[in-house]
Parts: C-alpha cells; structure tokens; sequence
C-alpha cells in the first residue's frame, strides 16, 4: 500500500461515479477487499475541512490501512522519521472505545520504533481527542496542525513492508513475559473461537470443542489466553504435547497447571474441570483414547488443539472419535499469522506443485545445488555461524536431540518454537510424485522437515543435494529460468 493525497481524495470521490470511485479507491488506495462506505469518507472530509490548508499539508498519508494476515487496522497513518502519526476517524464512540482502540494501536505501532502521537477524530461533535499516557483528553487542533507542518516524512514506497505480521503473535511458551503481561491481541477469528467456547461452556451444550489450524494460524496463543480466562472461574489443566520448556515452568510459577506429554500417566485430574490439549496430533491411538474416556467418565471438559498436517493424510490423526465420546463443536483456525505471506505461498508450493503462485516473488527463499555431502555440510555450518538454525529431516536417532555446538533443531525441539532463519538440506530421497507433491520413501522424516520448514519466520536456505529433477522443481517455484 502507497500513501495518497486526502485533498486530491476527496475532490476525486466529489467529481466521479460511484463506480469509477470504487475502482479508483481499489487501485490507488489498494484497498483490496475493502470498500469504504460513504459515510467514512464524509467523516474523512470533516475532519480535512479542520485544517484550512493547501495540498501539501494532505499529502503522504496511508488510509484505511490493514496490517496483512491480521485483523488490525488504522483509518490515517502518517510515517515520518522523527515520529507516527496516527489518526483515527469516528461517527461517534465513547471515551472508553477511544482509549482502547489508540492503546492497541500504539502496541502495533511500536514495533516500529518510532515515537507515535495519537488521535482520534469524532465528526458528530467535531472534536479532536488525543492519547497521553494511557488516557485521552479533548486536544486543540492546532496541535496536531503543527505535528503534521513540523513532520519529517519517511518515504515508504509499500508500507506492508514495514510490519511483520510475526512479530504481533506471541507465543507464550516462547516469549512468556509478554503472555504474562498481557502485551498481545488476538485476531478477530481467534476472539470469535473464545467467545463461542466460553459461550457453550456457559450453556453447558458441549462436551468437548476441537480446534483445528495449520501452521503459524496462532492456536497455542488461543489456548493459553483461553486458559487465563477460564481460570478465573474453572480448574484448567493444559496438557502440552511436546517437551517442557522454561516457558512452561515460568507459566506454573502464575498458576497454571501444565503437563508435558511424558507426564500424561502422572495425571489424576482430581482438581481438573476443563482440560486443555495443545499439538493433540501427537497422542498417540491409545493415549488418545483412553484420555477420552478418562474425561467422559469424570465429566470433564475437553478442548483439543490440533494441527491437520494436510499434507500428509497417512499420518494425520483422525479426531472424528470425538463425535463418539459425547457432545463436539469443532471451530478451523484459517488465517496464517506467524509466517509472513511469500514464506507460506513457497512452503505450499515446495510440498505441493499445484499451489504455486507465478505473481510472488520468493526472495526470502534461497536454493542451491551440491553433489557432495561434505560441501553441503560444510556450507550448513558455515550458514550456521550466520544464525541459521539446521532443520533435519533424516529419521536417525541421534537426530532427536538437539545439538546446541553443530546447531541442529529435529522432531522434538521444533515443537512450539518458531527460528528467524533456516536451513535444510534435501537428498536425493525427496523426489515429486505424479500429482506434483514432494514425498520420500520414509515418510516419517517428511513430517519432521514440513514441522520445521514451516517454522522460518524470515529466511529459508534449501540445499538440494545430488538431486538435479527435484532442484529444477524448485527453480520452477522461484520463478528462475532453468535451462
């Protein structure tokens, strides 16, 4: 998204058709899959027709802006060197609803580091208000009139450039402190689960609640925030499938109760109304059933979250036995947030042909060919000086351990963690089957290599070894010309 001129805005909506205005909106303003309704664009004009200026004094300002693959946006951004401003346009709200949306949007705006003056703009009485502090009190227009005339502006040529979705999902076992302290927002689709949960725990409608999503769709993030909120009220157990973590022991120090998979055996439930299961894919058939049956015959409430791994149906875990152990109410997690959009259209791509997307350009994803395995592991190491953390697919038991001096991550440290910058190494095993999706004779270790390329935040290194088919496969998807 570009910056646009607010004068020039209006004075085009004022002079065309409604169509044409449309098409206009969605081109200059990129307002893709949002349509401004008129009565934003005449609160838009009031609050221009504060300041008798001429066109400079309107220009570089991002409208309607929408941070991608979360539900969070502002009205006016103005992007400057020295400091933000961020302005806010109402019909009418109250001073709550003005407080609570500025601070949330300050949270965002932070990451930006830069200074950030806030306002909100309320046309029905033409008054100005701005946050200080944590509070908002009536502000003179001319106060905002000389941060806009004083501003020193940062050309941005895309402003989605500058926010990572990433950075706004908080994993509490990883960056606990700021679960603790409450620094994070849930997405629309994640409110609207807990709503609904906490709705038909309140009518006792449903038995047990099965929460499914792919990779980066934030569910660890919904269960925890789910957990506080229950505990309010309920005994909450959480049974985290995975190896424990100073996240988790910093968790019971406030309170929450939490069992690791090796624990499972050591649970009573004696003190447990509600029990929550995160990463449930890995239960295996007979400890998922029996924890079934545990909590029927407790009457215990069951809220399981699970990644469906659609990629490889053989392995994925089929939690259609819910609908016959009492009450289900499933809920889908869709919208990725931790992998940024390029990164989550590669991946697609790498394991299945058929999602490539020609328009994207794939440059956080690099690839090269070796044919020996000594260059291949003497470039890895060489990567891993540079932070790259090693993802290994190979199904061998020294592989499930991390190795802190050569910097391997395998199967159980990938779980709940998320790494700026991987590298992976794919062998002459990997190959494309005749529907275009990438297998391997040992199925087990493509699971391992999907969990751990499908936690890149930023930057993804593919080392294709002595696999020339598979290497121009992955040219394909970049986009390269392979002669």
């Amino acid at each position: 998204m570009h910056s646009i001129n607010l004068l020039a805005h209006l004075q085009t909506r004022e002079t065309t058709s409604q169509e044409d205005f449309a098409l206009y909106a969605k081109i200059e303003c990129q307002s893709f899959g949002k349509v401004t309704k008129p009565w934003e664009e005449e609160d838009l004009a009031s609050f221009c027709h504060l300041f008798k200026r001429g066109y400079l004094f309107y220009e570089n300002w991002f409208y309607n802006f929408k941070i991608e693959q979360i539900s969070k946006e502002f009205d006016l951004l103005r992007i400057g060197k020295d400091y933000i401003i961020n302005v806010e346009l109402k019909h009418d709200a109250t001073i709550e609803k003005i407080t609570k949306q500025l601070l949330q949007n300050r949270y965002y705006l932070a990451f930006l580091q830069t200074p950030i003056h806030s306002f909100t703009y309320i046309a029905k009485t033409n008054q100005l208000y701005s946050l200080s502090d944590d509070h908002v009190e009536v502000c003179d227009p001319g106060i905002l009139e000389t941060l806009i005339t004083r501003q020193r502006i940062r050309h941005v040529r895309d402003l989605n450039t500058l926010f990572r979705p990433d950075l706004f999902l908080v994993n509490p076992l990883v960056e606990t402190e700021k679960f603790l302290k409450a620094q994070y927002f849930l997405t629309d689709q994640q409110k609207m689960i807990e709503n609904e949960i906490v709705k038909y725990l309140e009518e006792e409608t449903y038995h047990f609640f099965a929460i499914s999503g792919d990779y980066g769709t934030g569910k660890t993030l919904l269960l925890y925030d789910l957990a506080r909120l229950l505990m309010k009220e309920h005994q909450v157990t959480v049974l985290h499938c995975a190896k424990a973590n100073q996240g988790i022991a910093r968790l019971k120090q406030y309170g929450y109760q939490i069992y690791c998979l090796n624990e499972l055996h050591t649970m009573s439930f004696t003190q447990t109304k509600i029990l929550i299961v995160d990463e449930a894919q890995r239960l295996s058939n007979k400890n998922r059933l029996d924890l079934i049956n545990t909590l029927n015959q407790k009457g215990i409430i069951g809220i399981f979250a699970y990644d469906p791994h659609g990629y490889f149906s053989d392995l994925k875990q089929d939690f259609t036995f819910l609908e016959d152990n009492g009450e289900l109410h499933s809920f889908n997690l869709t919208h990725r947030i931790r992998t940024n959009k390029v990164m989550a259209n590669f991946i697609s791509a790498l394991f299945d042909q058929k999602r490539y997307n020609h328009t994207l350009n794939y440059s956080p994803v690099h690839m090269v060919h070796m044919t020996a395995r000594s260059d291949a592991q003497s470039y890895t190491r060489y990567l891993s000086s540079l932070g790259y953390v090693e993802i290994s697919g190979d199904h061998l038991e020294d592989h499930y351990f991390y190795d802190e001096e050569k910097n391997i991550i395998t199967q159980e440290d990938i779980i709940g963690k998320d790494f700026e910058k991987v590298v992976v190494t794919l062998d002459e095993h990997y190959y494309y089957d005749e529907e275009g999706r990438l297998r391997r004779d040992d199925e087990h270790s493509l699971y391992v290599l999907y969990q751990g390329i499908t936690r890149v935040r930023s930057s993804l290194m593919i080392i294709v070894l002595n696999n020339q088919p598979l290497f121009q496969k992955g040219l394909a998807i970049l986009g390269e010309a392979y002669e």
